[in-house]
């Protein structure tokens, strides 16, 4: 695992890597098509991943802070809020 003070989430790239180093689960595969141009936020779908999934993804970005967050998304799942 990588320290969580020597990476920055200011893109989505890095959300996905950060998360998948952290855990070993692909963000890549639950990607929203239709908000993947966001400047702000990665769209994902959660909801596709099994429920221990989910609350690891979620853990390991609570654990994070700074700026980061999981929120609705509205009919395109959620959206993992990142500060550029």
């Amino acid at each position: 695992r990588v320290r969580a003070s020597n990476v920055k989430l200011n893109n989505k790239n890095s959300v996905i890597d950060f998360v998948k180093r952290q855990t070993g689960i692909d963000l890549s595969k639950v990607v929203e098509p239709r908000t993947a141009r966001s400047r702000t936020y990665l769209g994902v779908h959660l909801e596709d991943l099994t429920r221990n999934e989910q609350n690891e993804v979620r853990r390991v970005l609570n654990a994070y802070g700074r700026k980061t967050r999981i929120g609705d998304n509205g009919g395109y799942g959620y959206a993992i809020y990142y500060q550029k």
